[in-house]
């Protein structure tokens, strides 16, 4: 390793570099990697922060404005997934580094962070040293925000379900198995795996939707209602509806799949469409989409539905 560290200020840097990419990559990177534990004391600070907002949003027993105060807790779900992106995207050397069980556990990372934090190195080599190492840290953490974000919508929808005072277990399910299709995001009431006879809803859930929406109707089986929840429009989505193509759309509609989304979001879709419409834009499209908007349900439509099937 060293060998190739001192190449990278020599002819031979760009393959030196390569090599030492791939050698590092495992060792930061992996189950026996230095990432793993650091995201495993993180992952425990993170669970209680979102444990604690879940508290913190149920005490508040008005269903009026729900559909702002889901907006308000993804936005304190999406910092708390963010704080240890962040300490690790900036602070990674230095946690390594006073950290000296690591010296023993995982020595070659331990002495990369040295590297990196004191200045033994040529201008040239240090510079593609960082490069290396936040190479690889960038891509770790790209697939924790990734199973976050996935975890973010299945969040904020038990939140409205915990909130209506639905119990898991007996009126609903999560990641139901049936015999076709994929597994469905909730159903309700809590049946077995395969028995889609006894249930009543479908539903699946996307914190931001787009392309991926095409996927929706795998997971959702006819024979009950379904429904389509997504974030879009929330301060905390990177989507909004119009990201959502025509196409799509009009197999959601021809499903009968109704879609639940952020109040102001389903408002300012309607008007943007509104608005093709009348200047001609894809009108036939645009009408269709706008039809399909229309029977969309905020938030807090969903929530007293779902209330009222245990009243």
């Amino acid at each position: 390793m060293k060998e190739l560290i001192n190449g990278l200020d020599g002819e031979d840097w760009l393959n030196c570099s390569n090599e030492l990419l791939k050698f590092l990559k495992w060792k930061f990177q992996g189950e026996k990697g230095v990432i793993r534990p650091l995201k495993d004391i993180y992952e425990k600070e993170r669970l209680e922060s979102i444990k604690n907002t879940e508290k913190n949003f149920l005490h508040n027993p008005n269903i009026e404005n729900l559909d702002e105060r889901i907006n308000a807790f993804t936005n304190e779900i999406l910092r708390i997934n963010m704080i240890p992106d962040s300490k690790m995207r900036f602070e990674l050397p230095n946690i390594i580094n006073s950290k000296r069980e690591f010296e023993v556990k995982h020595p070659e990372c331990f002495y990369i962070s040295k590297l990196l934090l004191n200045n033994d190195l040529s201008e040239n080599a240090r510079l593609r040293l960082n490069a290396i190492f936040f190479s690889i840290v960038c891509e770790s953490l790209k697939q924790a925000r990734n199973t976050n974000a996935g975890k973010a919508g299945e969040i904020f929808t038990k939140i409205i379900f915990d909130f209506v005072g639905l119990k898991e277990g007996t009126d609903y399910k999560k990641q139901h198995k049936s015999k076709k299709g994929s597994d469905t995001d909730f159903v309700f009431p809590y049946v077995e795996d395969y028995d889609d006879l006894n249930v009543e809803i479908f539903m699946e859930v996307q914190l931001s939707s787009n392309d991926r929406s095409r996927l929706v109707p795998s997971g959702l089986k006819t024979g009950a209602k379904m429904y389509f929840v997504t974030g879009n429009g929330l301060d905390a989505s990177t989507k909004k509806l119009n990201d959502i193509g025509a196409q799509i759309v009009e197999d959601l509609k021809n499903k009968n799949i109704q879609l639940v989304c952020y109040a102001p979001e389903i408002e300012k879709e309607k008007k943007e469409l509104r608005n093709k419409i009348l200047n001609k834009v894809n009108p036939k499209e645009n009408t269709e989409k706008l039809d399909y908007i229309n029977s969309a349900i905020t938030f807090t439509e969903l929530a007293k539905r779902l209330k009222s099937r245990i009243n």
